[in-house]
């Protein structure tokens, strides 16, 4: 189908910037497609660059395997840390794999 209505839309330089990465990220061939797009409420795929997704399921496998190294720890001697140390690095695993996890679902 062949668009031949136009519509003029004012927006400030950083808006129009910001429109065309996104249209770039999203794989349209025009910023019109992508406004479209949008404007009716269409799905937008963005295009993931795979190495990326890749790097950061490794990097999530990696958490993973360090939090199951600190719970043998627990099992089998304390290594020298404090209970609180133990804990503060078992949060923070945590806290982290939930990041990167909400970074991967939001790409």
């Amino acid at each position: 189908m062949t668009s031949t209505t136009r519509i003029d839309l004012r927006v400030t330089t950083e808006d129009k910037e910001k429109m065309e990465r996104l249209a770039a990220k999203s794989g349209h061939p025009s910023l019109s497609s992508y406004i479209r797009y949008c404007a009716l409420n269409k799905k937008i795929k963005s295009q993931l660059d795979a190495e990326l997704a890749l790097e950061l399921l490794k990097m999530n496998a990696d958490l993973s395997r360090l939090g199951n190294l600190l719970r043998l720890t627990l099992k089998t001697h304390q290594g020298g840390y404090t209970k609180e140390q133990l804990i503060f690095i078992e949060d923070t695993l945590k806290k982290t794999t939930l990041i990167l996890k909400e970074k991967v679902n939001a790409l």
